[in-house]
């Protein structure tokens, strides 16, 4: 089956990078030896669960990648647009007045104060930014609301019109269901994301 896969990834004529998983114990020659089989110049051996190899592996893969710039049909007004997003109650507002180092937003301990998506202009070191607050998501069951419905669609218009969406976890609860969702959600639009833990 690997074979099969390289093969039509070399039809893309794209750059591949081959990374061979769970080496630990094994002699890096050797496996790279094997794998050297499949025709891929670029080869990193790693072991993801002891961390073997992998700051070679970022550094050979974000070495490959070309300057990035910010197409010009997104970058409609010159900003770059962050959207926070998260469960209801987590911080996101809080975390947006503190990057404006205003109250710029309200923040209440009851979930659902924010309703609609807030977009808020601001520079930082000369480059202009959108950031984006967003209603909270909960579980599907838990919505009934037709307010509520709205603001979720509005909550994943904001990540697809985003260039950056950090995802705030609650530390106390950890990951649940509906930050796995929205993470998915976000990785599915290509979006460059930050996970922060409050």
């Amino acid at each position: 089956v690997d074979q099969e896969v390289a093969a039509q990834l070399r039809r893309l004529g794209k750059k591949i990078h081959l990374v061979v998983n769970k080496a630990e114990g094994l002699s890096i020659g050797d496996v790279m030896t094997e794998f050297a089989a499949l025709g891929f110049s670029a080869i990193n051996v790693i072991s993801a669960t002891h961390a073997q190899g992998i700051p070679q592996l970022l550094e050979d893969v974000f070495a490959a990648l070309p300057d990035w710039e910010m197409p010009e049909a997104e970058a409609i007004d010159g900003r770059i647009r962050v959207a926070v997003v998260g469960k209801p109650n987590v911080g996101k507002s809080t975390l947006v007045n503190r990057i404006l180092g205003e109250e710029r937003v309200v923040v209440m301990d009851m979930p659902g104060t924010t309703r609609d998506s807030i977009h808020i202009p601001f520079e930082h070191h000369g480059q202009l930014y959108t950031l984006i607050d967003t209603a909270g998501i909960r579980r599907k069951k838990s919505v009934s609301d037709a307010v509520e419905k709205f603001s979720i669609i509005k909550t994943l218009q904001a990540v697809d019109e985003a260039h950056v969406v950090v995802l705030l976890i609650d530390a106390h609860e950890g990951v649940s269901d509906q930050d796995l969702h929205l993470l998915g959600y976000v990785v599915d639009a290509g979006r460059a994301l930050v996970v922060a833990i409050n």
